[in-house]
């Protein structure tokens, strides 16, 4: 199916799937199986066609649902057996499977690459197992790997392995029972789980763990990853932030800190630090998870009266989260008195790393109530990974907006009945210069007049008030100047 034309634009039913530039197809949600109204899932073999010079390229897009997971079954006690698992979607015609390596924190126990099963239309899942003796209480790290595509019918297909490494890990096995693989690990970390959180952009945040001595293992899907991949942010062994991470994180024994809450990647980094974190426990054997939602801004009110028939109010807010199991926005608007709307819009994504969620209210054309738009978050879903919290994040922010559609009160308003205008004198001179009369006129007649009244004399007033008043006045506006003095002078005695 064509996603794309040769004019770099993605065709009408793939839109709010993916988005193209000149230097990259973006795939907004890795799935395993079609969602909504798109037709297919986004996992598969993708096809790159140039038009000059005509070359053609290919690769997989392999979408992991649940794993890597280790469970135990120490039902028999004389065959203790680990097992470690993924549930994945691919292509079946070139297909990378998964490898799994099992190392005892000293050497490499096992390593494997079983044949996947179907286990429903869409997904696959492939296990390998690891038997133990039954006093074995060391432990095990299975690590997750996909192995080169092998030569098949598309001559022009990728061959080299994926980038991507994951693990999981398990210790003290005897007497542990097997663990149902849809969940991967045990999902109640009493006192331990994260919680999702919301924070504005640039700033920096934290998510805290249970201080019990044990290692752990922090990872993450970062927004600015469409394909829903976890990345290891600290290494199992040492518990340091790996190299690759220096620049976004730090970790101490009772928390991991994000040094810069980003949507976008910043500087050194890889990826944005927004999205969905996974901690694993060693002891107790737990995994939990939460989304880290980053505000770029928001949120924002709005007033858009250009109709006086449907004014509409809106309130919005840019943010960044992973689409995994994301906390959707969630408007709640008042008037003061009620909750007059609630509303949960489908964000949009108005770039590669932001979305946005807009709320409207309509109302009358004169109503000039101050209406307050609320933002909170919705709980997430269970689904793909059930270990990930659920809970709505403990968030909110509002804004407000009134008078709208109103007409604005005017800026200069005129004079009461009876009041005299502070702009009378000044209206009048201007209206009575003529054409040919220049600036400097005008101001020798005002000059005059003024001296008139330092002088106070009755001769200088009576030769005036004779040119002025007492001569007429030109109707062919040849004597213009005695037509302007006369005016201004009259004018002024009479006040």
């Amino acid at each position: 199916m064509n996603i794309t034309n040769y004019d770099d634009e993605v065709v009408s039913s793939f839109n709010s799937t993916y988005a193209v530039n000149q230097s990259q197809l973006s795939v907004y949600n890795a799935t395993v199986a079609p969602q909504g109204s798109i037709p297919i899932s986004t996992a598969g073999i993708y096809t790159l066609k140039y038009a000059n010079p005509n070359c053609t390229y290919a690769a997989n897009l392999i979408v992991i649902k649940t794993g890597p997971y280790c469970t135990c079954d120490a039902n028999d006690p004389n065959n203790v057996k680990l097992s470690c698992g993924v549930d994945f979607a691919e292509s079946s015609v070139q297909p990378n499977n998964p490898v799994f390596t099992w190392t005892n924190g000293t050497s490499v126990a096992k390593e494997q690459q079983p044949v996947p099963s179907q286990i429903s239309t869409y997904l696959r899942r492939s296990t390998s197992q690891l038997p133990i003796a039954s006093n074995d209480a060391a432990t095990y790290q299975c690590q997750l790997t996909f192995n080169a595509t092998q030569p098949g019918p598309l001559s022009y297909m990728a061959l080299g392995a994926p980038t991507f490494t994951a693990s999981c890990q398990i210790s003290n096995c005897l007497g542990v029972t097997t663990a149902n693989p849809s969940t991967a690990a045990p999902l109640n970390c009493t006192g331990q789980n994260l919680t999702n959180t919301v924070v504005y952009e640039n700033t920096s945040s934290s998510f805290p763990r249970l201080d019990n001595g044990q290692s752990v293992q922090w990872s993450v899907v970062p927004s600015s990853e469409f394909f829903n991949s976890f990345h290891v942010i600290t290494d199992p062994s040492s518990g340091d932030v790996v190299s690759q991470f220096n620049s976004s994180y730090a970790v101490t024994s009772s928390q991991l800190t994000i040094l810069n809450s980003t949507i976008v990647p910043q500087g050194s980094a890889s990826y944005s630090t927004a999205g969905l974190y996974r901690l694993d426990y060693l002891n107790p054997n737990c995994t939990t998870g939460a989304n880290l939602i980053v505000i770029r801004s928001g949120p924002y009110c709005t007033c858009d009266a250009s109709d006086p028939n449907n004014i509409k109010l809106a309130c919005a807010v840019d943010y960044g989260e992973s689409g995994a199991q994301p906390n959707q926005p969630e408007f709640t608007w008042s008037n003061g008195t009620a909750v007059v709307r609630e509303d949960q819009p489908v964000p949009s994504q108005t770039s590669t790393y932001m979305k946005r969620s807009t709320s409207q209210y309509t109302i009358a054309s004169n109503d000039p109530t101050e209406y307050r738009c609320q933002l909170t978050f919705s709980p997430a879903s269970s689904s793909p990974w059930d270990y990930v919290d659920t809970s709505a994040p403990n968030f909110t922010a509002s804004c407000s907006v009134y008078n709208c559609g109103l007409q604005p009160a005017p800026q200069n308003p005129p004079p009461a009945i009876g009041a005299k205008s502070d702009t009378s004198r000044s209206e009048f001179l201007s209206s009575d210069i003529e054409d040919g009369q220049t600036t400097t006129q005008a101001t020798t007649i005002v000059l005059s007049i003024v001296l008139a009244c330092i002088l106070n004399s009755t001769v200088v007033l009576s030769f005036w008030y004779f040119c002025c008043c007492g001569s007429p006045v030109d109707s062919t506006g040849s004597n213009s100047r005695r037509r302007i003095v006369r005016k201004i002078f009259c004018f002024w005695l009479n006040e």
